[in-house]
This record gives C-alpha cells, structure tokens and sequence, in this order.
C-alpha cells in the first residue's frame, strides 16, 4: 500500500524508493548504476548551471573542482544518508531540505535517467514507475531500521552473501563500514555517530 498520505515536510527524513515499469530491469551494467549514481549527487543541488550533458563532458579534473564549487556555494534539494540499486528498483535515505525538495529531486532524477537509459538502449516510453513512494521515518529508531533494511537488500535478494556485503559496489554500506568513503555525495555522520563504531554499525547490520 503506498505510504503518500501527506506530502513530504521540510526537515523530515523519509525513505524513498521506485522501480522499473511492471518490475522490469533498469540497470543492464556498471555503466548504467554508475550514471544514476552520478545524477543523486548531480541534482541533489537547486539548478545547477551546467545541463548534465555539459557536465559529462568536463574533463575529470574540472568536474572534480565544479563539483567541490557546487558542494562549497549550492543549495541542496535533499541530503542522503543511505542508498542501494537493485537491477530493477532502488531505496533512498534522505532528508527534504527545502519545500518541494524531495519532489522536484526525484522528479529530475527519474526523468534523467530514463532518457539516458532510452537513448543508449534505442528505447521509448517510460522506464520508472511514475509515482515513486516515500515513508515518513518517525524515530532515530525507525531511520536506523531502515538503514538495515536498505543496506541488506543485496543479501534479501541472494545476490551476495552477508560476508561479501561490504564489496557490493552500488550500495553506501561499503561507505559505513569501509576503509574508503566511495560516495562523497552521502553524508554518512549522522547514522554513524549512534554508533560506538565501524564495528558496532556492521553488527548491527548483520542482526
């Protein structure tokens, strides 16, 4: 039953997540998880003055320090805490920065994709299921809850094992529990500080 019984509020923290037409696939390869990746950071921020096409074609070095501009003086629609892609759906973590923040982040973030997706696969028609839904977390508890559920979505499905969790590759986990911070673009403090440690969050996972 969808959750959308009131629209998202301002400063609260929600789970969000879609999936593809009828259940269909929507990441064929690395490349297709690794745009989507690319556009939750890129669209997280209020209009950003490159079209993304203009983004892709910067140089690395260029999108690295158009990025740190963007992080230093943009403002952000949402903040993400956790996300995980699955071949035909994903879950997101986030908290609504500015009113309509979450709506028009999704709604760019979805429409992005599914154009990217359609060009490369010579496609038409829509790819995402058009109404996305989203649950309002009410506790610390309930975040945290949610976290482990977004994080073991790998392991529920038989796609990798609980010991191999931390190496899948299109999730944050390997952020929380790493030794490298893969996705600057989640802010991975505020769950972390619930937590005595790396070690506690992974147990707790595990649980």
């Amino acid at each position: 039953m969808p959750y959308r019984f009131h629209p998202p509020v301002t400063d609260q923290y929600y789970h969000v997540y879609n999936r593809g037409l009828d259940g269909k696939i929507i990441y064929d390869c690395s490349q297709d998880y690794a745009r989507f990746l690319d556009l939750l950071n890129y669209y997280s921020y209020v209009n950003p003055p490159f079209r993304f096409s203009r983004y892709q074609a910067l140089t690395t070095k260029n999108r690295e320090k158009y990025l740190l501009d963007l992080k230093k003086n943009g403002v952000k629609l949402v903040e993400l805490y956790c996300f995980c892609l699955m071949n035909n759906h994903f879950h997101l973590l986030l908290k609504q920065l500015i009113d309509n923040g979450l709506m028009n982040f999704m709604r760019i973030v979805q429409n992005a994709y599914a154009k990217y997706y359609n060009t490369k696969n010579k496609r038409k028609g829509r790819l995402i299921q058009s109404e996305y839904q989203y649950k309002l977390m009410k506790s610390d508890e309930q975040f945290d809850n949610t976290s482990r559920y977004i994080h073991l979505n790998p392991v529920k499905s038989n796609i990798i094992t609980l010991d191999k969790l931390e190496s899948y590759s299109y999730s944050s986990y390997p952020d929380y529990v790493g030794k490298i911070k893969r996705h600057d673009f989640i802010d991975i403090s505020f769950i972390k500080d619930r937590f005595a440690s790396t070690t506690a969050y992974a147990k707790f996972i595990a649980e």
